[in-house]
């Protein structure tokens, strides 16, 4: 038997728990972040390549199932691409200033929190304890809070994209 009791396993295992989240929170954000830049990468690449061959070679992009039509459409969707890329950029950006307005706002309620549960509760509790403890929710919540524009920014920016490439190919496979 080990000198070890239950809670010390259980604290332990949340060690490890704790790390291992937030290493995957910081391989998820760094991910996120190249996914966001590469797509305005990509959009903004194919809209060069598209200018650029069709300056000189026109021929070349017929046999890839341009027509003047669908290269239009296909830089408007590269363009459109850009711009919700970088508004998916902008938007995480902007969520990462609020969500770390909230974390400094914990830290002083945390503060509160701390000195308030070393103060004997009165006859009607501990005041001071609950509304900081409410505040540290509101606080962790508002945090937490999905934000669906730099999802969506996101989203877009992927699908542009992927029509922008699709076109040609179908019109190459006779879908108008």
């Amino acid at each position: 038997m080990t000198d070890n009791s239950l809670r010390d396993w259980h604290l332990r295992d949340r060690e490890r728990a704790s790390e291992e989240a937030l290493r995957l929170a910081s391989v998820r954000d760094d991910l996120t972040v190249r996914y966001r830049l590469g797509l305005a990468t990509f959009n903004a690449a194919s809209i060069v390549a598209l200018l650029t061959a069709a300056g000189g070679a026109s021929t070349a992009l017929a046999k890839l199932g341009f027509t003047e039509t669908n290269l239009q459409a296909s830089l408007a969707l590269f363009c459109f691409g850009v711009v919700a890329a970088g508004v998916s950029i902008a938007s995480y950006q902007n969520d990462l200033v609020e969500r770390a307005g909230y974390a400094a706002a914990r830290v002083s309620v945390v503060d509160r929190l701390i000195s308030a549960a070393s103060n004997p509760p009165h006859a009607g509790g501990n005041p001071a304890y609950e509304r900081a403890h409410e505040e540290n929710r509101e606080l962790f919540n508002k945090g937490l809070r999905l934000r669906l524009v730099a999802i969506w920014g996101q989203h877009l920016s992927a699908a542009a994209w992927l029509g922008g490439a699709l076109i040609p190919i179908m019109s190459l496979l006779g879908w108008k």
